[in-house]
């Protein structure tokens, strides 16, 4: 089944002091504090909040070798769930700190045809959305963990998705993995909703300080943690080759090949011993 619409949503995460002095390591009872403060708001605020539910997420990014995709604020994703895998294109209408409004594509496949998409370098969905990055290489960029609370918000004709996440990245190249961070989003369900969700983000804002507007996507908050911990590696490499020179014939050739993966595992290895 196959879905096109506008998704108008807002964004805020903790920050970064009030993460580390609150909630040093997230937990099931740090998430259960701040659903509960969020839907004892929206009740004062006369919200009636209905389909309260847990729903464990991995989401796989996929991009070209020279992240084409990445460099226009868009996205192309399959989401693993209990239901079987998604694929969501989004694409940015309008953003501001803490609103994106975003064009999206979404469609159920069954693990054969998401085996058939890598095989073809997604060429179908390329060819249809990103039709400038067409033939060239695309790969799995990055990978978000995401333990979600969502539930429904209806007030008169205003009809809203309220989801706090407890997501972590993961660099699909060496494993490497983030510490957990809190995201709250807020999705917009019909025109009026629409027309007032950015009143909302400003009365969240005043009622929750510790809480600020997020000014990144997950694709690209987790592609700067992929960043950071290739850049963390690659001086790795450097350190361990100089000080074991043993390896470094074989550093060398696995570079070759393009085995990133291997290198980091070797490295890990000697760092153990």
């Amino acid at each position: 089944m196959q879905q096109e619409n506008t998704e108008k949503e807002i964004k805020l995460s903790l920050t970064r002091e009030t993460q580390a002095r609150i909630f040093p390591k997230i937990s099931a009872d740090s998430i259960e504090q701040i659903v509960g403060r969020l839907k004892a708001a929206f009740a004062f605020a006369g919200f009636q909040i209905s389909g309260e539910r847990q729903v464990n997420n991995v989401d796989e990014y996929y991009d070209t070798k020279g992240r084409g995709i990445y460099a226009i604020n868009s996205s192309l994703r399959v989401r693993h769930s209990t239901n079987g895998p998604k694929l969501t294109v989004k694409t940015p209408l309008d953003r501001r700190t803490g609103t994106f409004t975003r064009s999206e594509y979404e469609t159920s496949i069954s693990e054969d045809e998401y085996a058939r998409l890598k095989r073809s370098n997604f060429t179908p969905i390329i060819e249809g959305h990103f039709r400038e990055l067409l033939d060239q290489d695309v790969a799995h960029t990055a990978t978000v963990h995401n333990r979600r609370v969502e539930m429904v918000l209806n007030r008169n004709s205003e009809r809203y998705k309220l989801s706090v996440d407890r997501i972590q990245f993961m660099n699909p190249t060496t494993s490497a993995k983030s510490d957990e961070r809190v995201e709250i989003e807020i999705e917009a369900l019909g025109t009026d909703a629409i027309a007032t969700l950015d009143d909302i983000k400003i009365s969240l804002c005043e009622m929750f300080p510790e809480f600020e507007l997020s000014d990144k996507t997950k694709y690209e908050a987790a592609i700067e943690f992929v960043d950071e911990t290739s850049k963390t590696i690659l001086s790795e490499v450097v350190r361990v080759t100089k000080k074991y020179p043993v390896i470094q014939a074989l550093v060398t050739l696995l570079g070759i090949l393009g085995s990133i993966a291997s290198i980091y595992a070797i490295i890990d290895l000697f760092l153990q011993d």
